[in-house]
């Protein structure tokens, strides 16, 4: 894949901007270049299903900023504003940092992308009797009723384009189901979608 993009890319080098059939090579380069990111989701995906991390005390307040620190500039700049609502005290649990960073990821690049026109997007925790609960919630697009059931499917998507396909969400679902906790959805249609990821705090 990576030689076949090298290949594309020299030859638009090469073309004049005017020269008919540009557009093609064009369209095959992204096309490459979308097939290049989804073998590599492939590969996170089947990486994240087999490899079992050694679960450490995790701060999740502490994760939580550390991942809005990396994104906020990205939102700002598309005119997304960022609340937070992190509660204090929360105990550590025991989890695997990377794998819980990298699904607070995928919740706030789906968030981003379901608010094209900017939006408001929320970003709480809370601790209940034996869980801690991290909601991830967006005034965007929202998800129809019949496609709820589907959103962890690998490779569903409800983005128009092609490029929008992915394994975020399957990824997503797979490292909670590893850490023994569940993800919920709720979202209307034009008013935006809220993600709740539910955590035990003990190791079973």
């Amino acid at each position: 894949i990576h030689n076949i993009q090298s290949c594309l890319q020299t030859a638009l080098r090469r073309l004049p901007g005017e020269v008919k059939g540009r557009d093609l090579i064009e369209t095959a380069f992204d096309e490459v270049g979308r097939l290049s990111r989804l073998t590599v989701q492939m590969l996170h995906f089947y990486r994240t299903s087999l490899v079992d991390d050694v679960a450490k005390p995790t701060d999740l307040n502490e994760l939580l900023a550390e991942v809005i620190d990396l994104t906020r500039g990205d939102l700002t700049q598309k005119g997304i504003l960022v609340t937070t609502g992190l509660q204090t005290g929360l105990p550590l649990i025991p989890a695997s940092r990377d794998k819980l960073k990298q699904v607070f990821l995928n919740l706030i690049s789906n968030a981003r992308d379901a608010m094209p026109g900017g939006g408001h997007l929320t970003v709480r925790t809370a601790a209940g009797p034996s869980d801690l609960r991290v909601m991830v919630s967006d005034t965007g697009v929202g998800i129809p009723p019949e496609n709820l059931n589907r959103i962890f499917d690998a490779f569903f998507t409800t983005k128009g384009k092609v490029s929008g396909v992915g394994l975020g969400l399957s990824v997503s679902y797979v490292i909670i189901a590893q850490h023994r906790g569940s993800i919920e959805v709720d979202s209307t249609v034009g008013k935006g979608t809220t993600f709740t990821i539910i955590l035990p705090m003990e190791e079973k």
